[in-house]
């Protein structure tokens, strides 16, 4: 069962934003360090000069830059989420829950689908006994009824809504975790580098 907290969202959207853009400055000033390491090439002369230049250059400067673009997409898919909630329920203290709509909401329209119809049949036939005294229209819940099935609809379409908007969002962070497990992995690999003696890496 599905259960929507729009603000709560928000909030949880709001604060990764707000982390994502800290680890970003904190990032650049990391890249410009590395950038003046791998600059120095008066004060890191001969082999071992090169090799620790190409030590930052190879292994460090491209996982920076992937980095980077792995915040700019994740912020991106974040503030999609956010339109995408927002197209779905506007109401920033709205709440979706599916267990109500599938059960409560569905139990209590057919509860009142069936006293309405059966007010209306008792109704009718008390109105059949008095009608040789007075003239009376017989009642008609035929509105009633059709609203009852456009309230059902609308929580078949409300459900359908909040299906697709769970599938879509998570196939969206897919990527960013995926992007995540990559970084990890290579993370990895170079902390086995400053304790093994061989200093390279073949890919992502």
């Amino acid at each position: 069962m599905k259960t929507l907290d729009v603000q709560a969202l928000h909030d949880a959207i709001d604060h990764t934003l707000k982390q994502l853009k800290k680890q970003s400055d904190e990032m650049a000033k990391v890249k410009k360090s590395v950038e003046a390491i791998t600059s120095l090439d008066d004060a890191l002369k001969g082999k071992g000069g090169d090799a620790i230049r190409a030590f930052y250059e190879e292994c460090h400067t491209p996982f920076l830059k992937f980095y980077e673009t792995f915040i700019d997409e994740y912020e991106s898919a974040l503030k999609k989420i956010k339109n995408a909630l927002n197209s779905l329920e506007p109401n920033h203290n709205g709440y979706i829950s599916q267990a109500f709509l599938d059960h409560d909401l569905e139990n209590g329209l057919n509860a009142a689908d069936r006293t309405t119809k059966n007010l209306v049949s008792k109704a009718n036939a008390t109105i059949a006994k008095v009608s040789h005294i007075v003239d009376l229209p017989d009642l008609n819940d035929n509105d009633f009824h059709e609203h009852n099935q456009k309230a059902k609809k609308e929580i078949s379409n409300t459900l359908e809504k909040l299906h697709a908007f769970d599938r879509e969002q998570t196939n969206a962070l897919n990527t960013a975790e995926s992007d995540l497990e990559t970084m990890q992995n290579y993370i990895t690999r170079l902390e086995k580098m400053y304790t093994g003696s061989k200093i390279e890496i073949t890919g992502y």
